[in-house]
């Protein structure tokens, strides 16, 4: 969203770097160490999702920064908080899953429970139109259909997930094996 969109309900603001500009702010100090420029210059941490009322109550500062992107804030209501749904894929492995939270911003670390879930057709066929081989779509269904977050294609993990991530990377291994398959 931007300065005169239409949009009424609730906004988040987040960073547009990976994991809140923590990897390119590393890559700066790498470039700087070495004597060469900096690949990301200006690059500011911002670690923290803010949600507000409306788009009206954004500081018009953060609109027009380049590095934060503001949204539509759809939440996943569901009967013990809200939900946010994982699909992480490998090749033609996959698994997704919706995270329930007591919060209305859904992270691995606060998750109460978690549900398999089968993957919305319309986003298999984003998929497959951005050519991701590898990768995490974070989304929630909202008015029956797919609302897409984020399209990771370095996806991480929460820390107190690990045991159940692990649990599935035999699998998502086996996709890579058939990735490495096709290329050859």
């Amino acid at each position: 969203l931007k300065v005169g969109d239409h949009w009424d309900g609730p906004v988040i603001v987040k960073s547009n770097l990976n994991h809140w500009g923590t990897p390119e702010q590393q890559l700066n100090r790498q470039a700087e160490r070495a004597g060469k420029a900096a690949p990301f210059p200006g690059v500011r941490i911002f670690d923290q999702y803010q949600v507000h009322a409306s788009l009206a109550e954004v500081p018009p500062e953060m609109l027009m920064r380049t590095d934060l992107v503001v949204e539509k804030f759809i939440p996943e209501p569901a009967p013990d908080g809200f939900a946010a749904r994982f699909w992480i894929f490998c090749g033609d492995r996959e698994r997704c899953t919706r995270y329930v939270s007591p919060q209305r911003l859904v992270k691995g670390d606060d998750t109460i429970r978690r549900e398999a879930v089968p993957v919305p057709e319309e986003l298999r066929a984003l998929r497959h139109r951005l050519g991701f081989d590898y990768g995490k779509f974070d989304f929630v269904m909202h008015g029956g259909r797919a609302v897409l977050l984020d399209a990771n294609k370095t996806p991480g993990r929460a820390r107190n997930l690990s045991k159940i991530v692990a649990a599935g990377t035999a699998n998502l291994a086996d996709g890579f094996e058939g990735l490495i398959r096709r290329a050859g």
